[in-house]
């Protein structure tokens, strides 16, 4: 176990289990979560760090949902390490607008929840899994178009 502080809390981890276990998680290729794992990494430097310290992976939730909100997706993310918080029975603190919990959920594990990730929706496919039609540009475009009935 390694003990970790984290804004005046310390926590015992089992770092080298959460990396292995991390490392061996392979990234999403639904769109959904695939908009997610694209922003993450450079979303919030103090969240990503956050996690970073537990050894566990950003852009590899164990739990994803998300939200449709027009041009943005609204989503929420759940990871699990193994460890323990000493001398408490929860953390919570704030970054951006969005609350971090860290609770224990037995047999030596916590999860690490956060809530309310706005994002925008980047990735060329569309929400469906589908390539968007790429609409012809250009002067031979505006030519056929003036000459279709």
């Amino acid at each position: 176990m390694k003990r970790i502080r984290k804004n005046s809390q310390y926590f015992d981890i089992d770092y080298e289990a959460n990396a292995a276990y991390y490392d061996s998680k392979t990234s999403p290729k639904e769109p959904y979560p695939k908009n997610y794992v694209t922003q993450m990494r450079h979303f919030n430097p103090e969240l990503n760090e956050f996690l970073d310290s537990f050894a566990s992976d950003i852009t590899k939730p164990d739990e994803l949902s998300w939200v449709d909100a027009e041009n943005n997706v609204i989503y929420n993310a759940k990871y699990s390490v193994n460890g323990t918080i000493v001398d408490a029975d929860r953390f919570e603190f704030n970054v951006r607008k969005m609350v971090v919990s860290v609770e224990p959920v037995g047999d030596g594990k916590l999860m690490i929840t956060y809530d309310n990730i706005v994002l925008p929706w980047i990735l060329l496919e569309s929400r469906d899994g589908k390539l968007p039609e790429i609409q012809p540009t250009g002067i031979k475009a505006k030519l056929k178009g003036l000459f279709r009935k």
